[in-house]
């Protein structure tokens, strides 16, 4: 879990937080708040666990002041350990700094983000994005949310038709094979 900065079109700073599960590189939650306080982190490990995950048993975390003298004491309230990067090493943390990365490159960097319902909005549709049609190296290329599906006959790729699919705003553009007439 981490948070990244971001600031609106008033210049008012707003904190994004994510938690990701490791082993799938499914981005569990993301939201955005101009004040990260103790309570609103709760509701958001709350929210983790309503969206039909198991906390997890442990969250690597840095040492960010964000989060206060609290963090431990919180983490134990859900029965999971607090694992503190040691400071000033972002690459000790590598999944969420990666994805954080990732998200201001391919969104944040080409939209302005007016307030901090829109910074909600646009991080809704990234994580929907990147669980449902990013692959990701570290899993082999897969998509987290990715289902199995049996492979038939090769079909004639000279019948082949696409359709073409504008995800976030139009930043980018995929392709998928379309039902043959």
């Amino acid at each position: 879990m981490d948070f990244t900065c971001v600031f609106d079109a008033k210049g008012i700073q707003l904190f994004i937080f994510a938690v990701i599960e490791f082993p799938s590189r499914r981005l569990i939650i993301i939201n955005s708040t101009t004040n990260p306080t103790r309570e609103w982190l709760t509701q958001q490990f709350r929210n983790c666990c309503v969206s039909g995950h198991q906390f997890p048993d442990a969250m690597v975390h840095d040492r960010d002041g964000v989060y206060g003298q609290w963090l431990p004491d919180l983490l134990k309230e859900f029965e999971c350990k607090s694992v503190k990067t040691p400071p000033r090493c972002p690459w000790e943390n590598p999944f969420i700094e990666r994805f954080f990365g990732g998200f201001k490159r391919e969104m944040l960097d080409r939209v302005k983000v007016i307030d901090s319902d829109h910074a909600r909005e646009l991080s809704l549709d990234y994580q929907s994005y990147f669980n449902q049609d990013r692959p990701h190296q570290g899993i082999g290329g897969k998509i987290p949310e990715q289902l199995d599906r049996a492979h038939g006959n090769c079909p004639d790729i000279n019948n082949l038709r696409f359709r073409k699919i504008r995800k976030l705003n139009g930043l980018v553009t995929q392709f998928e094979l379309a039902a043959v007439a």
